[in-house]
């Protein structure tokens, strides 16, 4: 069992013991009050972590989220708690970017920050072969690392309360990265329920909505990110604004305004240009059932898991893993924008496929059958 109240640094250094080199520090966004899917984490996937990964349980630093988690934190000493409101789901974007900042000051020799839902299964040593294919340099750039499609939303017009000039809050999906621009048809510039018709706000130019703007992001519940990329977003006062803001109108109106990874792509695109992006594509991700499950070996997220039995989160950890790890080609972009742009500058790179060290329950073996032929 871990030490309970050890400082971030000494819990590091302790946990993994034996000159272990943690690759990742994964924090897991939590709904304080349910345990169960904690629990589970701690019992399945959170178990086969060490010693490459380090698994954190994230909260807003707020009495809500530390009265429901105390006795666990006592117990286990796991628990993160980030400058974020939290105990409601308006909270989850400006939650996850606290995350990163958070663990990027935090673990300053961990070279990769992910971040998981607490209703979902990671499979550790699957990721550290996707990872370990980018390459032993790639984490020393600002490489943005998920299952990537394309979100479009309305940039930041900041300072404005007065009535009826309230920023648009909607966005779009238009698709998978892996597609190129999707066609227009996905995301209208203006249409309601599609991108940025709300009540009494202006159309595409005005000041609720000065720019539409299309970005990649690491759609579900897996997104992983460079130090690098952690640190220049907790520098960008955009981003900082930006999601002080969601929350901010979150409470007022009582809705999300965007998804709570569709705003990290949004921010990025006003923060970072270039963006390396690390496209690991839709086949990587099932839901939890065994017949989404059996399609392929090339899985490894299960989610969402709509229950906190620990037989059913058993099952699903123990058949995710049933045999090796055969993942689908990676793709990687450099993405630009300009500052009046709608659309970035994409140039696209193939990657080599992921290391013969496959992943195939509690061991790894080589075997040139690991990757898809």
């Amino acid at each position: 069992m871990m030490k309970a109240f050890l400082a971030e640094d000494e819990f590091i250094n302790s946990a993994m013991g034996d000159g272990a080199v943690v690759k990742v520090v994964m924090g897991v966004m939590v709904i304080p009050s349910n345990r169960r899917n904690r629990d589970a984490v701690r019992a399945t996937w959170g178990a086969a972590a060490a010693p490459r990964m380090l698994v954190r349980f994230v909260a807003g630093d707020v009495r809500c989220a530390r009265s429901e988690m105390q006795a666990e934190q006592l117990q286990y000493g796991d628990c993160s708690f980030v400058d974020s409101k939290d105990c409601s789901k308006v909270h989850s974007p400006a939650k996850v970017y606290a995350w990163f900042n958070y663990a990027a000051s935090t673990w300053p020799d961990v070279p990769w920050i992910g971040k998981m839902e607490d209703d979902g299964i990671v499979w550790p040593s699957a990721l550290f072969i996707d990872l370990d294919a980018l390459g032993p340099r790639a984490h020393l750039d600002a490489v943005y690392v998920g299952m990537m499609q394309w979100h479009g939303s309305c940039l930041m017009s900041e300072g404005s309360d007065a009535p009826g000039r309230q920023q648009l809050c909607k966005g779009c999906w238009g698709g998978w990265f892996s597609g190129g621009r999707p066609p227009s048809s996905n995301c209208p510039p203006l249409m309601e329920r599609g991108m940025v018709l709300e009540s009494t706000t202006g159309p595409l130019g005005s000041h609720s909505c000065p720019l539409l703007r299309f970005a990649p992001f690491a759609c579900g519940p897996l997104d992983v990110r460079s130090r690098p990329l952690a640190l220049a977003m907790a520098k960008c006062e955009y981003a900082s604004r930006f999601f002080q803001e969601v929350s901010r109108r979150g409470e007022r109106t009582r809705k999300l305004c965007y998804s709570a990874d569709g705003a990290q792509g949004t921010a990025m695109s006003s923060c970072m240009s270039p963006l390396s992006i690390v496209d690991l594509g839709p086949g990587r991700q099932r839901f939890a059932t065994a017949r989404q499950l059996n399609n392929t070996n090339g899985v490894m997220i299960v989610h969402p898991i709509k229950t906190g039995i620990l037989a059913e989160w058993n099952f699903m950890w123990n058949f995710l893993r049933r045999g090796p790890y055969r993942p689908e080609r990676m793709s990687k972009a450099r993405v630009s924008w300009r500052n009046d742009s709608m659309w970035p500058q994409v140039q696209r790179d193939a990657l080599p496929r992921a290391s013969q060290q496959c992943s195939h329950g509690r061991h790894k073996k080589s075997t040139t059958a690991c990757a898809t032929q």
